[in-house]
């Protein structure tokens, strides 16, 4: 039996205490799953569940944005937020985190992650490219 990938968001103090609960999970003791580790940093939107927003053909697929070194300028990173914004309030993304400190110390891992709600991978390629920052070629995914 193989098992879907899974992901999910756990609390802890320190990458080495997310390992500690990791490696504690009884799937991860018997082999039965391994994970990949990304710091997010800090919730600044949280999913509310507004069964309306969501179609039933949706699924959720995690996206895990790195910053290039540039410098962005005020009005960019306000429509940058307007836009995540927009896409929050219609149900399209869930959860947004962001590493401030990752982005301060550059850990070249990840800036900020969120989940696109979207009927497919093409679909959800479509809203990731709709970001200023995607289109201004300040970050990838």
């Amino acid at each position: 039996m193989q098992f879907p990938s899974i992901s999910f968001f756990v609390k802890a103090q320190s990458m080495s205490g997310a390992k500690t609960i990791l490696n504690d999970l009884t799937i991860v003791k018997k082999g039965i799953a391994n994970y990949k580790l990304y710091p997010v940093g800090m919730l600044w939107l949280r999913q509310t569940h507004d069964s309306t927003k969501i179609k039933m053909n949706d699924k959720s697929f995690i996206t895990i944005w790195k910053t290039k070194n540039k410098e962005t300028i005020d009005d960019l990173t306000k429509t940058q937020s307007d836009t995540i914004l927009s896409l929050w309030n219609n149900g399209k993304i869930e959860n947004v985190y962001f590493d401030v400190q990752g982005v301060m110390d550059k850990n070249k891992t990840t800036d900020f992650v969120f989940y696109i709600r979207a009927a497919n991978m093409k679909e959800a390629e479509v809203i990731a490219k709709s970001l200023p920052f995607y289109k201004e070629n300040i970050a990838t995914y």
